[in-house]
């Protein structure tokens, strides 16, 4: 009986391997990815303790356990604060803000981990550009990819947090696998997402609950789950369990008053994703005249795409006529200096022949899910892009010059930067 439960434990993980791609540990994230912005410290006498995501200006959300004492009482709103605005755990970017009133599922269980979840009420907004989507309608299946990211601990035992934010990719694992005898043997409830690997590995760890398990969907970033519990850190058979957002929508929607009832969208846009914008559409820095206009507009990084197909310039680079496979080779090429894979040109092409999406929120869809390499890439054509506007250039052939020949390399941008130096009067 023995030897078949091990046979049957190889069978069923072999299935789940991943091999070289596999992250075990993380990667550190880069300023440029905008993915984790709303990502936040929460902390007790000013040491963290937790992660959170904010979900709207004054609205945080975590698991319960980070909110409760070791007497299952709420920690006081007097010593906790929550941290926003830099990747590095520690430093002057790193702004505090005050707690206003902590919200814990009524039916949370320590034993369990069932409904682990809570909010916080901030006692004034943060700032961003967008917040995750929380999606009541959303379907989380196997084999989809998620991302989590924290500061926690990198090995169990270890005491020391992460300086800076770390990320790594996860798999959506079969929920009655992952709940079978062999792993967590029945003590996950439908109210648990399992994601990683049975064979151990990519995980989060201790200071890392509480924190966002995302996935990136068409326009942004949408919340799937909460950095929950598990047994041990990246141990074989025992993948992350995550709360699963979809269950709470009611909840969250009645205990924020209405804070997420209409998506959050950009009220006005910055220099940095109108510079993005440029690239993308153009394949060229902004000029100053252009970027200041935007930014003056009020407009939506939305209404500014759309408007950006209305501009002659756009007309004669996209003509109607032209083949939508064309253009969605040219926004990649443009962004990221490559082709599209074929499964996602497949995808994108008949997303835009269909009229599901229209081509400038394709260009914001493939913008907000640039990671690796294509974030650095695009990280750096914005530096250079808003160097060359803040310089009062207008010139629209040297604003495609200093962007043709930026890559992932530091170095890249600095020889873009000479240039612009150069051509400044």
């Amino acid at each position: 009986m023995k030897l078949f439960k091990i046979i049957l434990i190889i069978t069923l993980i072999s299935s789940f391997i991943v091999g070289s791609t596999r992250i075990v540990d993380g990667s550190l994230v880069s300023d440029s990815n905008t993915h984790w912005n709303a990502i936040v410290s929460l902390r007790v006498n000013t040491t963290h303790i937790c992660g959170g995501t904010l979900i709207a200006p004054s609205w945080v959300i975590t698991a319960g356990h980070c909110v409760l004492t070791a007497n299952n009482t709420l920690v006081p709103i007097a010593k906790m604060t929550i941290a926003n605005g830099s990747y590095q755990l520690y430093n002057y970017n790193m702004k505090s803000y005050s707690v206003e009133s902590i919200i814990v599922h009524p039916q949370y269980n320590a034993t369990t981990h069932n409904n682990d979840i809570a909010l916080i009420e901030l006692t004034q907004s943060i700032a961003l550009d967008s917040f995750p989507v929380i999606n009541k309608e959303i379907t989380v299946k196997s084999g989809q990819e998620a991302w989590v990211a924290g500061w926690g601990i990198l090995f169990l035992g270890s005491d020391i947090l992460a300086s800076r934010l770390r990320e790594v990719s996860v798999p959506i694992l079969n929920f009655s696998t992952c709940n079978s005898y062999f792993a967590y043997d029945g003590d996950l409830t439908d109210n648990m997402v399992c994601a990683g690997y049975l064979l151990g590995g990519a995980d989060t760890c201790v200071g890392d609950s509480g924190g966002p398990l995302l996935r990136y969907e068409v326009e942004q970033e949408t919340l799937i789950g909460i950095t929950s519990w598990g047994r041990g850190c990246g141990e074989f058979a025992h993948p992350g369990i995550y709360t699963k957002i979809e269950n709470y929508y009611d909840w969250i929607f009645t205990n924020t008053q209405e804070a997420i009832d209409t998506p959050i969208v950009v009220e006005s846009s910055k220099s940095g994703d109108i510079t993005k914008l440029y690239v993308a559409t153009f394949n060229r820095a902004p000029d100053a005249s252009g970027i200041e206009y935007w930014l003056q507009s009020g407009l939506s990084l939305e209404e500014i795409a759309k408007s950006f197909f209305d501009q002659t310039e756009t007309q004669d680079l996209y003509p109607a006529s032209s083949q939508v496979g064309l253009f969605v080779q040219s926004v990649y090429s443009n962004l990221f200096n490559r082709e599209p894979d074929t499964e996602g040109w497949i995808y994108w092409v008949d997303a835009i022949n269909s009229g599901s999406i229209s081509r400038s929120l394709f260009i914001l869809a493939v913008i907000n899910g640039a990671k690796d390499d294509d974030s650095i890439i695009l990280g750096n054509k914005q530096k250079v892009g808003e160097y060359f506007a803040s310089k009062g250039l207008n010139d629209t052939e040297d604003a495609k010059i200093v962007i043709s020949g930026i890559t992932s390399s530091s170095e890249s941008v600095e020889e873009s930067m000479t240039i612009i130096d150069s051509l400044t009067p």
